[in-house]
Order: structure tokens, then sequence, then C-alpha cells
């Protein structure tokens, strides 16, 4: 009846920090997850720069260029007239 004796005859053993396959199948299926996401988001930084070359210069590229450096976009000043170039 008295179990909380009961709990000091076992020697230091881990309850709630235990581990077995599930830990190794989670992590694993974590480490495929991650590895799909990476593919993603430079699958998106492809796209980006495709569309970017697209839009701003007109031509078929993946080349990462900054959309500022557009001869349209350069040559216009903050207050949107023209400038001489």
């Amino acid at each position: 009846m008295n179990d909380g004796a009961s709990m000091h005859d076992q020697p230091d053993r881990l309850a709630d920090f235990t581990t077995d396959r599930r830990v190794l199948l989670l992590s694993l299926m974590a480490a495929v997850i991650g590895g799909l996401a990476a593919l993603v988001a430079k699958a998106l930084v492809w796209l980006i720069a495709l569309i970017t070359n697209l839009a701003y210069f007109q031509r078929f590229s993946t080349a990462a260029v900054s959309p500022t450096a557009s001869r349209s976009i350069a040559s216009t000043s903050s207050s949107g007239s023209r400038t001489a170039t």
C-alpha cells in the first residue's frame, strides 16, 4: 500500500526521458522534411531570379541580378521625372 516507498527502492531510472526507435524514426523524418524544404527554397530562389530577369531585363536567365540595375528603374529619380543618361 505504501507506493512512495517502492519508488525509492528502484535505482535512478529515467521515466520521462527514455528513448526508443520512435525517436530515431522522428529524427529521420525531420531530416528528410528539412532536406526537401531546402530543395524547395533553392527552387524558389531560382524562380525569383528567373522572373526578375524576365520582367526587368527581358532575358531568359537565372543569374541573380538586382532589379535596381535595370536602366529604366535606375534612370528614374525619386520624384518620378526622367534624368538624362
